[in-house]
């Protein structure tokens, strides 16, 4: 597991970079402008309509495909995935057609604010991205089912070819002078994707079946367990509709900048959290089934540390550097200096609640490998309130980015309350462990920044801006080890037992 978790790490930073390409490619021909909202509202209107069902599908398919595997054959498992295909497909298929029909009334839900031309071109933008819903739900399966397989790199590459295909389309809207074809973009990358996972499972030996039974025991099992987690799992979603709608009211080019600054810091999450989530959960799923919770708490607590230990830093250095890490990603081009300012702070309130978002996308998983899916609805559930009280609060005091700091706010209180729910279910996590090690990781990455921003300062006036972000960076990273290997923690001992054990090997002659 821990070999996967380095891969997919190291994976999606490479991927991560052609992430923020697509960023910079948006910010710069179209900056925090009408053309950039409504081209963000439309692209993520797909996934969000579709997201919201194929979370909780994607979520339950592993545990599902696992027990039938168990009880019945692989056969069998795997005639149940050609069923959820296909009735994914009929599905998207009719939503995609419905909201064409009231496409307009669909806009309005994610973008209150928009108005007029705005309102009209969101419209005709949305009139393309809407069928890229037919592949987001078989993506979504399709991905599953590599991850249950172990395979868990090309399902991560998709992102490098969405990047690649947007980063094309984004280009070639400004070249041509046409921004609907960003939109076309948008239904290309999707096919694309679809095509790799097709291929990618043919090559495992699934061969997909035309089998269509709504009714089947599996399916309403499925349906049983998924409902929930459906609820559950789409705070994230449920929170960036809010976020989008009201943004898109308070300025012009809100919704923007929410995209820009969280962007950067969903990039700690997707490039650390998100590979030890999407290892982990195999994992527990199996453990679960065993019926082994000692293990399974280990295997919880041991991840939320490892989650510590890396992401502390990186939300530290953010939160210092957030000035200048903006005004290198986007400060040109169509990028306002009132835009620059507004995305630095909307970065440090959203860099602020990331612990809690990849505290959460573990601890959560726990809960769907036993087959609890309603404890995390109540915690969804308190969150989302929580967040539209705070949004339509803190928007009216700082504006813009009073909407990420409302976010970050009640991604913290759903954590303290799936963690109060996980010890009362499965006993000791461990919590005063993790404790620790989180205020060890803490006052390292204080004495870290510290030191890196004193040396930034210093730099800053003899070389070229970047050039002194670049090398304080770097010594940020190895102060931050060299203090964490004095601090006695498992982990860190772990690692560097590792890492000298490959350097010492003798050479095979």
């Amino acid at each position: 597991m821990k070999k996967n978790i380095v891969l997919l790490v190291l994976s999606m930073l490479f991927i991560k970079l052609f992430g923020i390409g697509r960023e910079l490619a948006l910010a710069y021909f179209y900056g925090a402008t009408a053309y950039a909202d409504v081209y963000l509202i439309a692209s993520s209107i797909p996934t969000t309509v579709l997201g919201l069902v194929t979370a909780g599908l994607t979520t339950s398919f592993i545990p599902v495909y696992n027990k039938i595997k168990n009880d019945y054959s692989e056969e069998e498992a795997n005639r149940y995935t050609s069923n959820l295909l296909n009735i994914l497909l009929a599905l998207s298929l009719i939503l995609s057609l419905i909201s064409t029909v009231f496409i307009e009334d669909v806009v309005k839900i994610f973008a209150s604010g928009f108005k007029g031309e705005t309102l009209a071109i969101a419209v005709q933008f949305t009139r393309y991205t809407i069928w890229a819903m037919v592949f987001t739900a078989l993506i979504s399966v399709m991905t599953g089912f590599l991850q249950m397989r172990q395979r868990f790199l090309v399902p991560t590459y998709l992102g490098l070819i969405m990047n690649l295909v947007v980063i094309a389309s984004i280009f070639l809207s400004d070249h041509f002078k046409n921004p609907e074809l960003m939109a076309i973009g948008v239904v290309v990358s999707g096919a694309i994707q679809f095509l790799v996972l097709y291929v990618s499972q043919r090559l495992l030996g699934y061969r997909h079946k035309v089998v269509f039974k709504p009714t089947d025991k599996h399916i309403k099992y499925m349906l049983y367990i998924s409902l929930p987690i459906i609820i559950g799992t789409s705070v994230d979603q449920l929170n960036s509709i809010v976020d989008k709608s009201i943004a898109s009211s308070v300025a012009v080019g809100g919704v923007a900048i929410l995209n820009y600054a969280s962007k950067i810091s969903d990039s700690i999450l997707n490039i650390f959290v998100t590979s030890i989530a999407t290892v982990l959960f195999p994992s527990l799923s199996e453990v679960a089934a065993s019926g082994d919770i000692p293990k399974l708490r280990r295997l919880s607590t041991e991840a939320v540390r490892y989650v510590s230990i890396l992401i502390i830093p990186a939300i530290v250095g953010i939160m210092i550097y957030a000035e200048e890490i903006v005004t290198i990603f986007y400060g040109r081009g169509q990028f306002t200096q009132s835009a620059l300012e507004l995305t630095t702070w909307s970065l440090v309130f959203y860099a602020f609640g990331s612990f809690a978002f990849g505290l959460r996308q573990i601890i959560i998983r726990m809960f769907y490998a036993l087959h609890d899916t309603k404890t995390p609805v109540y915690s969804s559930i308190i969150a989302v309130i929580l967040n539209i009280t705070l949004n339509l609060i803190l928007s009216k005091i700082i504006g813009i980015p009073g909407l990420a700091l409302a976010t970050s706010i009640s991604a913290y209180v759903s954590v303290f309350i799936l963690f109060y729910f996980a010890s009362k279910k499965v006993g000791d996590l461990g919590l005063k462990s993790a404790l620790t090690v989180i205020l060890k990781c803490t006052a390292a990455a204080i004495a870290m920044a510290v030191v890196s921003l004193i040396f930034y300062e210093f730099m800053a006036g003899y070389i070229p801006r970047v050039a002194a972000l670049s090398v304080s960076i770097l010594l940020a990273v190895l102060l931050y080890a060299g203090i964490m290997l004095q601090m006695r923690i498992e982990e860190v001992d772990t690692i560097k037992e590792k890492i000298f054990s490959k350097l010492k090997r003798p050479k095979v002659k």
